[in-house]
């Protein structure tokens, strides 16, 4: 699988949540951790807290803390 291909996976999840996605959602998606962890180094997702990501370049605001937290509440 390419990158482009799991981003393309996960756009419908960020799309719905702010540009956030969960591992467990991504797993959901047929993403592995594995694939988190190298988009995350390629500067293509950014890892906001523990098992929650942000898509690169979604626009951020001073409610993201929040989201986050949200989010994380329920990762499935």
């Amino acid at each position: 699988m390419r990158a482009l291909d799991v981003l393309r996976r996960l756009a419908g999840a960020t799309s719905a949540q702010w540009g956030f996605v969960t591992s467990s959602q991504a797993a959901a998606l047929g993403v592995s951790r594995l694939w988190l962890s190298r988009l995350a180094a390629e500067g293509l997702l950014e890892r906001e807290a523990q098992g929650v990501y942000r898509a690169a370049g979604s626009a951020g605001d001073r409610f993201d803390a929040l989201r986050v937290a949200f989010i994380a509440t329920n990762p499935a």
